[in-house]
């Protein structure tokens, strides 16, 4: 097919144009998809697109293709419509995807904060109430204390306070060891909830 000087620098001119709307979608898929290959088809298929959109991204590479690799290939004004019509809604749904996309991402982000905000505050009150149930435990060990030296005169008081010291200084210790399990496991419940 001969095609006169005009006609030789209109087809490249839109061999220009299509390889250029091409290669913003070719980018596009690359960097907001994630995809990694070679080729719109390929590409297409990697970004896990709608099956519609995967054919008309199929479709605008074959008139691409068809122009810029077959020189017999008569380049029609229809041709050039449907590739419009094509690339505008190739365009339209990529940035309507890409936008439910950052939607969700978001949503994860503040379904995220929000759980961490959840879990520390699981933790401060379960440290709040650790502190409270020593201080009872502190206060009941302190006045049962009070109670059992002040009842016992003689010399065997002595001896019986430093038990009862001991006793309630192992309950204290005992107690305080239970809160930290407390604490210890709203931690480890929040990690396995997490997971």
């Amino acid at each position: 097919m001969s095609l006169s000087p005009e006609e030789k620098l209109q087809r490249k001119l839109i061999i220009g144009e299509w390889v250029m709307i091409a290669g913003h979608i070719e980018k596009m898929l690359k960097m907001d998809f994630g995809a990694k290959e070679k080729g719109l088809r390929k590409l297409a298929l990697q970004a896990n697109l709608p099956p519609e959109l995967s054919n008309m991204i199929n479709s605008l590479a074959g008139y691409r293709n068809n122009l810029v690799h077959d020189v017999d290939w008569q380049l029609k004004s229809r041709h050039r419509a449907r590739f419009q019509e094509l690339s505008d809604k190739i365009f339209a749904e990529l940035s309507r995807l890409l936008s439910e996309k950052e939607q969700q991402q978001q949503w994860d982000r503040e379904d995220t904060q929000r759980y961490e905000d959840r879990l520390l505050r699981w933790k401060q009150d379960a440290e709040m109430r650790l502190r409270l149930k020593q201080k009872i435990d502190t206060r009941l060990a302190t006045i049962s204390l009070s109670a059992a030296t002040s009842t016992r005169p003689g010399s065997g008081e002595a001896n019986s306070t430093s038990d009862k010291t001991a006793k309630v200084s192992k309950y204290v210790a005992i107690v305080a060891a239970a809160g930290a399990g407390i604490v210890a496991a709203v931690g480890v419940f929040a990690m396995q909830k997490r997971k």
